[in-house]
């Protein structure tokens, strides 16, 4: 039987089996010239994928007696010299590295991926006076660990980056060689990953905004005034954000949009069941197209009010500089919390 039918892209291991045995004489053969049983014991779920993946990870197969343990492992790293010292013992399952910034973690799991491999070219390190290339590493298991670098995760789910993509991870390669579904399945996870993570960083960063602007704000009880203030006629027609959110698209957000409608595109011109309108897909990415010019525009026409209401203030503040102050200021307070209150992340906990 093939390989690929199995799902199986590296066959380690080898199981044969047989229907020369008896459920009411198991594990004796019926044979008397059979060979000996040998129990075989499988370190994964006990279904057609714990199978694939055993056959694909030598480990994953013990022949003989139980095991009292499945722990074949890197069991030891060395590396001393006048600028650093590691020795470490390591453990089967999860091993953490903790350690504060610039301690030496990545260069401890980068230098012992690269020793095994036997290939320190590329390594941030190998320039360095800490003579990574003379680690010592114990393994006994003589096979690569598959490795992914700090940076990774964050690159494959980086929508503008085309380089990094889950394809390059070989240990998926592995266990899901031919598995169309499951490689679907996890590219949707990661982009709907990279959606949350771009969302978390955008968050932080309004955060910190909305931080700065706060600590510039003195306390409330001193932005009380008893005189009439006039306010900015522009303020009123400023945008606020539940208006101006819905119609923000970027031209990242517009490409990304394209591509998803061209893959639709495709798949339904192909599935010979469907009768696919084309024009369909062409009014939505001219609707698209659309919605990013009028973005445009709106950002523009924003930017403009922004420049005179500045003007205003400004004007304002000369002519009366504390009370003019101290009311731009309790609007900015205001402004701070309706915008951390509305934020998305704020909404989610």
């Amino acid at each position: 039987m093939a390989l690929g039918i199995l799902g199986v892209n590296e066959f380690v291991n080898l199981i044969t089996a047989s229907d020369n045995y008896s459920p009411e004489e198991y594990p004796n053969a019926k044979e008397r010239d059979a060979a000996p049983f040998v129990k075989t014991w499988m370190l994964a779920s006990p279904t057609f994928n714990g199978l694939r993946l055993s056959l694909s990870e030598s480990s994953r197969l013990k022949y003989g007696p139980k095991p009292d343990s499945w722990a074949v492992y890197i069991e030891h790293v060395s590396l001393k010299n006048d600028n650093i010292d590691i020795d470490v013992n390591l453990t089967s399952g999860l091993n953490v590295v903790i350690g504060g910034s610039s301690s030496g973690k990545t260069l401890l799991v980068d230098s012992v991926y690269r020793k095994i491999v036997g290939d320190f070219v590329g390594s941030n390190y190998i320039n360095t006076p800490y003579s990574v290339q003379d680690i010592e590493v114990e393994n006994p298991t003589k096979q690569n660990p598959h490795y992914l670098h700090q940076n990774y995760i964050i690159k494959i789910c980086d929508q503008k980056d085309k380089e990094n993509t889950i394809d390059d991870i070989s240990i998926l390669e592995s266990v899901f060689p031919s598995d169309v579904e499951e490689r679907k399945l996890i590219n949707n996870g990661l982009s709907e990953l990279s959606s949350q993570l771009a969302l978390l960083v955008q968050s932080i960063k309004s955060i910190e905004l909305l931080q700065g602007a706060l600590t510039k704000i003195p306390m409330l009880s001193s932005l009380i005034v008893l005189e009439v203030v006039q306010d900015n006629p522009l303020k009123y027609i400023w945008p606020k954000e539940n208006i101006t959110d819905p119609i923000d698209y970027s031209e990242a957000d517009y490409d990304s949009d394209v591509k998803s409608l061209d893959e639709i595109d495709e798949f339904l011109l192909k599935n010979p069941l469907v009768d696919h309108d084309e024009k369909l897909i062409e009014k939505l990415k001219e609707e698209l197209e659309l919605a990013l010019d009028y973005s445009e525009l709106e950002f523009g026409i924003r930017e403009i009010i922004a420049t005179f209401k500045k003007n205003i203030d400004d004007a304002k503040k000369a002519e009366k500089l504390e009370v003019t102050t101290k009311a731009r200021q309790l609007d900015e307070l205001v402004r701070c919390i309706k915008q951390y209150h509305s934020h998305p992340i704020e909404n989610q906990i």
